[in-house]
């Protein structure tokens, strides 16, 4: 439709409907496939035809009102006028106008929405490969003379030996061969959680009739009630003497002295004494109580009564008196004030006594004392009142029980059963509060307050407690243990003794430089067998270093030997030749379990050694430095049947490694060797060792049993896999050292003329990392305008090394509804502080906050202004 004064005419072109209204309309209109926004309102088209009664014109079609034909504007995005077309209806004709990018563009836009979103590092596995930055190359015959090995010898006698209280090896001599039948060797272990200890007779604090307390069943451990008199009178106890020591307590203190309460029976103390006056400047209100606290041992505990409040002045007896009495039995007692003010109390010099005092709120003190602080060898002027009379007969059982348990791995719990006509309180004493507590579910989980651990000897102690005025009773006790957990006490096996090796070794070497021993074993269970001892031996018995490791004995027969010794560890036996030629010398092997009962298993033993010849030198490598690089120009060692016939170390390090040491795992590391030989079955390896700052720090990971291929493929040879750590707990930091690396030396068995050549070495590194928390991003919000003011991330060795989210959203696009989109650029305004150091990590386009599309991060480093 188009629009014309205050009508509306409906009219159909051939190929298009254009839609006016009567209001200044902003509608996308579609012509040659171009979207534009028609924004202002013109009375500029006119519509008549002869059978329209609306207009009745003579022109019969559309013509010009005004010569004001409707226009097409088409701007650029950034509002710049790029073409003016006017739209004529006297023809269906349309045509079509190309634009350059920017005329096209619908629009450029800055965000208004800038968050740093935080990009918590989901972790996960990762590796690095790299090749080594130095070479070198080591003697390996510091002393002069050349170093040997023998092959690999297998034994050809078993035999299970008694190693102190052992469990024998069955069928031994399948040891002597590997061929997946085993010797095998049966541990159960003792010791562990559900072990008993019970009191005795004498640990009774009174006499008792004693039985069996494990179990219940009715065999009873029986205590009878003892009967106390009543009686009448009146009596006290303290110090009722008055001296001129003074010993001032300020207000909210409490301040007293622990005197013995001896008379039998209960008694009511109805009133306290205490030599006191008011404090030099005392303030209001000018009060004081007196306190008694039930002090076993001389410690004040649990609060037993508060005397009614007296106004303090002069220095004089004061009487605090108690409303009701309060009813102690014989033992001592605390007696002291607790003041609102400045109260000066007076003292006497006695070694035999201690003044004890804590902060405590007047008026009403803690129903438990606390830790108190002590002025030592002083007593307080001060005394309790109380009666005797009317105090009735009673029958009484207060028996306490106290026991050891001498080094448990662990305390667990209390189990008591008992019976009586009389009720009973059983109670169990808390070292930490240092109070009885009353309990009644049998068993208790015993938690350190409730044993006193001296030097491994754990105690713990209980109290019985029940009164019948009328009749005298006994008490039952038909179970009252506790039970611990004790250390697992090892078994271990016999000795698996293996002998005749039928090493051949030249009586002219000069010197035993190193034993090898690998093992092929497995146990039934995980974690609970290891090694006891692993021990080489000669005729006179075990000799040298005890080799064993404290690395559980893998689960699964897998036949990879455990290795133990090395090309230049000795053991410390100071052998000879003949010591190790003669047919006595071999190895002791036994195992321990240390956790359930399990079975160890071996199926094979084997021996190499390490031997020096006189007046010979290993062959040198030339061109160590060639090794570094895949380039086919090699390092190189040559052997001849006349020259020695293993080669130098050749040592690679400084693999540059730059693995995050934030919450990394090192999970396994090959070896990686593109080498050959000229001559098939020639060269193998004799040593291969990963080292660290240290030194050599792995096991031997030469395969002497392969060959150096001869086909220059520039394939590459693998050792070790992605959970293989070479026996060593590495970490990122050392791993990142330049000093990580590796040794490697060669064998020559071959009778031509050969060279050795290894062309590049590279080390993968396999790691798992944590989660971790990226670097924010400082003022997101400067990101919303190019003015220099930046939004920025600081990176340093030490951080996380990428950034959390930059959000930018709301770029107040305002794109019609109908529009297809073309195409998207956008545009970043950035820069780094150090060249080569900063790059694209991801980029991503945001629909309704979810990331769509291509990451459109870029490698290249961002630039340095």
């Amino acid at each position: 439709k188009l629009f014309q004064g205050s009508n509306i005419v409906p009219i159909t072109s051939q190929e298009i409907i254009i839609t006016a209204t009567r209001a200044t309309f902003n509608n996308v209109v579609e012509i040659s496939n171009l979207t534009v926004d028609i924004s202002s309102e013109i009375n500029n088209i006119l519509m008549s035809f002869a059978e329209n009664p609306a207009y009745n014109n003579s022109h019969q079609i559309p013509y010009i009102v005004n010569n004001l034909p409707p226009v097409l504007k088409v701007f650029d995005s950034y509002g710049n006028l790029v073409e003016t077309i006017e739209l004529q209806v006297d023809y269906d004709y349309f045509d079509s106008i190309n634009y350059t990018d920017e005329q096209n563009a619908y629009s450029t836009k800055s965000p208004t929405g800038t968050t740093n979103i935080d990009r918590n590092d989901a972790g996960g596995s990762g590796s690095m490969i790299l090749s080594p930055a130095t070479a070198s190359v080591l003697n390996r015959n510091l002393g002069g003379g050349g170093s040997y090995a023998t092959g690999w010898y297998s034994p050809f006698l078993a035999a299970t030996i008694d190693y102190g209280s052992s469990e024998n090896w069955t069928n031994f001599n399948n040891a002597l061969a590997q061929n997946d039948s085993y010797a095998s060797s049966y541990l159960a272990t003792t010791g562990g959680p559900g072990q008993h200890s019970m009191p005795v007779e004498n640990d009774f604090n009174e006499s008792v009739i004693f039985g069996d307390l494990e179990d219940i069943d009715n065999i009873n451990t029986t205590i009878d009630s003892q009967f106390t008199a009543g009686g009448s009178g009146s009596g006290s106890f303290g110090y009722t003497s008055t001296s001129g020591q003074k010993q001032t307590v300020t207000k909210n203190n409490k301040q007293g002295t622990v005197f013995t309460l001896s008379e039998s029976g209960t008694v009511s103390v109805t009133n306290i004494w205490a030599y006191a006056k008011l404090g030099g400047g005392a303030k209001n209100p000018k009060v004081a109580k007196a306190v008694i606290y039930e002090a076993p041992g001389g410690t004040p505990t649990t609060l037993k009564g508060v005397s009614e409040e007296l106004t303090l002045n002069t220095l004089q007896w004061w009487n605090f008196t108690f409303t009701g009495g309060v009813s102690l039995s014989p033992g001592d007692y605390w007696l002291g004030l607790i003041v609102g003010t400045k109260v000066d109390m007076y003292a006497v010099y006695d070694t035999g006594y201690d003044i004890l005092y804590r902060a405590d709120s007047y008026p009403d003190p803690d129903t438990s004392f606390g830790t108190p602080s002590t002025t030592a060898d002083y007593k307080l002027s001060i005394y309790a009142e109380y009666e005797i009379g009317g105090v009735p007969d009673s029958n009484d059982i207060n028996v306490e029980v106290e026991w050891s348990v001498t080094d448990p791995f662990s305390m667990d719990y209390l189990y008591w059963d008992y019976f009586s006509s009389t009720s009973i309180s059983f109670s169990v004493y808390n070292y930490i509060s240092l109070e009885f507590e009353e309990k009644t579910s049998s068993p208790f989980t015993l938690t350190t307050n409730y044993f006193n651990n001296i030097s491994g000897t754990c105690t713990v102690k209980v109290r019985f407690t029940g009164t019948n005025p009328s009749s005298s009773f006994t008490l039952d006790i038909d179970q009252l243990r506790v039970n611990y957990t004790i250390p697992i006490v090892p078994s271990n096996t016999d000795w698996l003794r293996l002998t005749d090796f039928r090493l051949n070794i030249p009586t002219e070497a000069e010197s035993i430089d190193g034993i090898i021993v690998e093992i092929d074993r497995y146990a039934q269970n995980s974690n609970s067998i290891r090694d006891k001892s692993i021990r080489l031996r000669l005729t006179s018995g075990p000799v040298g270093d005890d080799a064993k490791t404290a690395s559980w004995w893998d689960i699964i027969d897998d036949d990879v030997n455990n290795t133990y010794g090395a090309l230049d560890d000795d053991w410390n036996a100071g052998l000879s030749v003949s010591d190790i030629n003669n047919i006595d010398f071999g190895i002791d092997i036994s195992a321990e379990n240390i956790g359930s009962n399990n079975t160890a298993f071996t199926d094979h033993v084997r021996i190499k050694v390490y031997y020096t010849m006189p007046g010979t030198s290993a062959e040198d490598w030339i061109n160590p430095n060639k090794a570094k690089l895949q380039d086919n120009d090699y390092a190189n060692v040559t052997f001849s049947p006349t020259s020695e016939d293993t080669s130098d170390w050749i040592r690679l390090t400084n693999f540059e490694f730059d693995i995050p040491t934030s919450g990394v795992t090192i999970n396994g590391i090959e070896v990686l060797f593109d080498r050959q030989a000229n001559v098939s079955g020639s060269i193998h390896d004799l040593g291969l060792y990963l080292r660290n700052s240290t030194g050599q720090a792995t096991g031997n990971y030469a395969n002497s049993l392969i060959s150096w291929d001869i086909l220059d493929d520039n394939g590459y040879n693998l050792y070790g896999n992605s959970t293989d750590l070479w026996g060593v707990s590495w970490s990122a930091t050392e791993i990142n050292l330049n000093t990580f690396g590796l040794d490697l030396y060669i064998e020559y068995n071959g009778t031509a003329f050969t060279n050795a050549t290894v062309d590049d070495v590279q080390i993968k590194v396999y790691y798992t990392q944590s989660p971790q928390d990226q670097i924010s991003w400082t003022n997101p919000e400067k990101v919303s305008a190019q003015d220099d003011d930046e939004t920025f991330v600081s990176f340093s060795t030490s951080t996380e090394r990428s950034s959390d989210w930059l959000n930018l959203t709301n770029f107040g696009f305002d794109i019609p509804l109908a529009a297809d989109i073309k195409g998207i650029k956008v545009e970043i305004d950035q820069r780094a502080t150090v060249a080569a150091s900063i790059t694209d990590g991801e980029l991503f386009l945001l629909k309704n906050g979810v990331q769509i599309g291509d990451d459109m991060a870029n490698s290249t480093a961002w630039g340095v202004p």
